[in-house]
């Protein structure tokens, strides 16, 4: 058997696993610096991206508020007046003129319906017995001074009650178109206060 006597010193043995350790810290230090730097400039483009849509958002209610200051001091201002004088010139009562267009019908003569628009436009469907009551009627609006223009639009003839029956009779159903004579219902109005 042969021993084997060997004098020299022994190397050491170089430690790796320290270089192995300290170098898988430095790459985990590395990545995690590179992934930081990556989601705060992810974060920072974020920010300015909403720092822009808010100055955005500003500039647009600022527009939009800047509009309804300018609408509210033009319009609003005239639309308020248009409005008053509007009350002023309209407030013409209904019941003056009803009753006066029941006052000129004759004694069987009956106001079955009635539309009146502010300007003086009034259209009535009244009921006679007679088409001269109809002829009566119209002459009657025309010679009103609460009228200024009167015209006969269209007449029906109604039937109540059958042929064969004794009570047979005819109804005129006449349709009037008519102008008010505002002025003039305004005058009647202040007398009667």
């Amino acid at each position: 058997m042969l021993v084997d006597i060997n004098l020299l010193p022994q190397k050491e043995t170089k430690n790796t696993s320290k270089y192995i350790i300290t170098g898988i810290i430095l790459f985990i230090v590395l990545v995690l610096s590179i992934l930081l730097i990556v989601v705060m400039n992810h974060h920072k483009s974020q920010i300015d991206q909403l720092n822009n849509e808010l100055a955005m958002t500003r500039e647009l209610t600022a527009i939009e508020q800047q509009k309804i200051v300018d609408f509210e001091s033009s319009s609003s201002v005239i639309e308020l007046e248009n409005a008053v004088e509007w009350v002023k010139n309209y407030p013409t009562e209904t019941v003056p003129i009803l009753e006066h267009l029941i006052g000129l019908l004759p004694e069987r003569g009956f106001l079955q319906a009635l539309s009146y628009t502010g300007e003086g436009a009034v259209s009535i469907s009244v009921q006679f017995d007679t088409n001269r009551e109809v002829a009566y009627y119209l002459k009657s609006l025309t010679e009103s001074d609460l009228i200024e223009a009167a015209s006969l639009l269209d007449i029906q003839t109604q039937q109540i009650g059958t042929e064969e029956a004794e009570g047979y009779l005819p109804r005129y159903i006449a349709q009037f178109d008519l102008t008010i004579n505002k002025q003039a219902i305004d005058e009647l109005q202040k007398e009667e206060e």
